[in-house]
């Protein structure tokens, strides 16, 4: 299994780094400057709540929104509804005020929606918001890894995005909270998506606390990139119901962790978490799969092009019916009990996704 070590504060090797880090990321961001472009640095907005965690000795912050109070009773609510973004920060509140949006469209009034933020150091830098507490991330966070920092000093601690999000649910899951809560739906858009097709199997949460209430747990994956395959198949090149082990001496990393489940990250083995629980828990939980019919583009920007992700598709639709078609074969058609797919015609790798009316049923139906 993966691990980093990481220092529990700062020493003078740690503050060194830290230095050369930001005088880098000042060098990108004048660079852009000069080019007359715009980057997620200066423009990024950070979402203005703050939630609490106690991590390694010391309280993090980790920025939010909702739709109202997360930290007050309240009878009539039913159902939480928790979004999650996708890598581009510039854009985050989008995400927040469209699902509210669907949320209107439904008619929704016993939902709260709950949208954490997941913010990289690169995206942070420079933001008046940055506290001594605020929590993001060495790397990109949307699978798990525990390479966190903490406020304008970036100092290390040690906890993922996937832990963030269980913590989050139990603070949800507070019968004292809301005491009528029947539904939690955990959604996301493009690399949302992808964090929540790879949390889905990867926490513990649902099973530990399923004694406890009688809540339903639905998870939504939206468009995403790629996906997280549970043994060593691809499909067949030309087919997308035929699979078997690729030849991949040129992609030796095909089925490491989160394009397999090869070289797991160290939140698994903290959280005792083997491959095999991953296959069991992803079976069982209820997700549905959501695409647009012309998310094709070969050349999106944000379509990951490195080789394990082609190994899965040429494009994001592509990858999605793939890996249902994975799924069943893997599983067998029972699979269709607790997981659906819907492909959406008309749409795009856009918003549009989240308000059409299938996603509005999956989110709030």
């Amino acid at each position: 299994m993966r691990s980093y070590r990481m220092s529990c504060g700062p020493s003078r090797f740690a503050n060194a780094v830290h230095a050369l880090r930001r005088i880098s990321l000042v060098g990108g961001v004048l660079f852009a400057l000069l080019l007359g472009g715009a980057t997620g640095e200066s423009q990024n907005s950070i979402a203005s709540k703050r939630i609490e965690f106690a991590v390694e000795g010391q309280t993090v912050r980790l920025p939010y929104e909702s739709s109202q109070p997360i930290d007050e009773s309240n009878p009539d609510v039913r159902r939480v509804v928790i979004s999650i973004h996708g890598s581009n920060h510039e854009v985050y509140p989008q995400y927040f005020e469209t699902t509210l949006a669907a949320q209107a469209a439904k008619k929704d009034e016993e939902t709260v929606i709950v949208a954490p933020h997941f913010l990289r150091e690169d995206h942070v830098f420079g933001q008046p918001e940055v506290g001594d507490r605020l929590l993001y991330w060495e790397v990109f966070p949307f699978w798990g890894s525990l390479r966190s920092l903490v406020g304008p000093d970036a100092i290390p601690v040690r906890i993922s995005s996937f832990d963030v999000l269980d913590k989050l649910l139990e603070r949800l899951y507070d019968q004292q909270l809301f005491p009528n809560l029947e539904t939690i739906v955990i959604f996301g858009f493009s690399a949302g998506g992808q964090m929540i097709q790879r949390y889905a199997g990867s926490t513990r949460f649902e099973t530990s606390y399923g004694l406890l209430r009688d809540v339903q747990f639905r998870y939504v994956v939206m468009a995403p990139s790629s996906f997280m395959y549970l043994d060593k198949r691809r499909a067949v090149e030309g087919s997308k119901s035929e699979f078997q082990v690729p030849n991949t001496e040129d992609c030796p990393d095909f089925n490491d962790y989160g394009f397999g489940l090869d070289e797991l990250y160290a939140y698994f083995d903290v959280n005792s978490v083997t491959a095999s629980r991953v296959r069991d828990q992803y079976r069982s939980r209820e997700i549905h799969y959501l695409v647009g019919e012309d998310d094709d583009d070969t050349d999106h920007p944000g379509l990951d092009t490195r080789c394990p992700a082609m190994l899965q598709g040429q494009h994001r639709r592509e990858r999605m019916e793939v890996f249902y078609n994975y799924l069943r074969s893997y599983y067998n058609d029972d699979i269709s009990q607790n997981h659906s797919i819907d492909v959406v015609s008309g749409v795009g790798h856009d918003f549009d996704l989240i308000t059409s009316p299938q996603g509005r049923a999956s989110l709030f139906d």
